[in-house]
């Protein structure tokens, strides 16, 4: 696992700075004005503690230990005891702050700065060791995204940069502002995946639809990408926050993945003409193939596979039907 600078600033702003304003709202206002650069500090740690899998790839490329630091790291049952580890090392620097707060504190902390955030990502662990899946989530944001990277940035400032004063209902009311736009985000894609799926699943109602986040800029037609797998068929394409666009459509061969240029229907029988899948997708399919480069497939109706077809009915089907 290496560590990047895109992963490092999403651990920042993803986590961290969720960490460190979910601290400033719970505690801010039961202590010193003067502490409140230590709170956020700390609600900051407790943003990025599930993820102590990170740094330790530094020191060990031990596969199995950054995995198991990784799965419970990201336990809803790990988290209060990694919370009340780090509540126990805050108390020293808080010493006028009751151990019960600051645990409490830095829980919701871990709790909504890493482990809700992921759950809005692609997934986590949540309920390791007691369900092994990993990918327990809505997956409607990228680890990456820079609305929601930005905007928890510049509130860590602002707090940062207020903190000496005591205009402290300011200080939450940009947050409490941020949180909105944050959250009406966040509700945009969400009700954007349900449409999409929606819309693949009447497209195609026999298939298996993967959709996934891609973009880190919201700014893009590019928010989606999906793949169709219907047997033979899978179909992979992408998708705005309204609209998909289908790319491609590849056959599933014994011999490997083909690029499926035309499907024909001849009575009953079904035929497929194709060619190596390794086109570009963004490069526009050429009309020079010679018949040596296509295969030409039928669907076998009992067993749904396909079958390559000898080259005479090959031929009748090339002459027939243009592929292109």
């Amino acid at each position: 696992m290496n560590i990047n600078i895109i992963t490092l600033i999403s651990e920042i702003g993803y986590h961290g700075a969720t960490g460190a304003i979910v601290a400033y709202l719970i505690g801010h206002r039961k202590m010193a004005n003067k502490n409140v650069s230590k709170l956020l500090l700390f609600g900051f740690l407790a943003g990025l503690l599930p993820d102590l899998s990170l740094p330790l790839t530094l020191v060990t490329d031990n596969a199995t230990i950054i995995n198991n630091f990784y799965l419970y790291g990201h336990s809803l049952f790990v988290a209060p005891s990694l919370s009340l580890g780090l509540a126990i090392v805050s108390r020293s620097f808080l010493p006028e702050t009751k151990l019960s707060l600051l645990w409490v504190t830095l829980f919701l902390s871990l709790l909504i700065g890493h482990l809700f955030m992921d759950f809005l990502d692609n997934g986590l662990s949540l309920l390791y060791p007691l369900i092994d899946s990993t990918d327990i989530g809505l997956n409607i944001l990228t680890g990456s995204d820079g609305f929601i990277v930005i905007p928890f940035l510049i509130l860590i400032v602002l707090l940062g940069s207020f903190q000496q004063t005591e205009k402290k209902k300011w200080q939450t009311t940009i947050i409490i502002i941020g949180l909105c736009i944050t959250t009406a985000y966040i509700g945009l894609r969400g009700y954007s995946k349900i449409q999409l799926q929606n819309q693949l699943d009447n497209e195609f109602p026999n298939g298996q639809i993967t959709l996934e986040p891609t973009s880190g800029n919201p700014f893009t037609n590019k928010q989606w990408t999906y793949v169709v797998d219907s047997g033979y068929l899978s179909i992979s394409g992408e998708a705005s926050f309204s609209n998909v666009s289908e790319l491609k459509r590849e056959l599933r061969t014994h011999s490997g993945p083909k690029l499926l240029l035309k499907e024909i229907s001849v009575g009953d029988e079904k035929y497929f003409i194709s060619t190596q899948s390794f086109i570009d997708e963004n490069v526009e399919v050429p009309f020079n193939y010679d018949e040596e480069s296509l295969y030409v497939y039928q669907l076998n109706q009992k067993t749904q596979n396909l079958e390559l077809v000898d080259e005479g009915t090959k031929g009748e089907i090339l002459a027939k039907y243009d592929p292109f």
